[in-house]
């Protein structure tokens, strides 16, 4: 029961908090990080997230059709842990 009511405690301060102060939110949440860009990956920001290109493509696949990574303009890893894809227009 303690552990229950610590647990309830803490979200709802952790949510006070990152109502109050902007700042703490994006600490605590995250903010989306863009990970290719023009068809080009950026190494510092995978290895910064935790991603391989190989989720990146299957992002791309899943939600588009796509297959090359020449065919994103950009693709963004969102607060949530999906994967944003924009493909380039044609």
């Amino acid at each position: 029961m303690l552990t229950i009511v610590t647990l309830v405690s803490i979200d709802i301060l952790f949510g006070y908090i990152k109502k109050k102060f902007a700042q703490a939110e994006n600490f605590l949440d995250g903010t989306p990080v863009i990970v290719v860009e023009n068809g080009a990956v950026i190494d510092e920001k995978i290895k910064l997230v935790n991603i391989s290109v190989d989720d990146i493509l299957l992002a791309a696949r899943q939600h588009h059709g796509i297959y090359e990574l020449k065919a994103i303009k950009f693709a963004i890893l969102e607060r949530n842990g999906q994967i944003s894809i924009i493909p380039e227009q044609e």
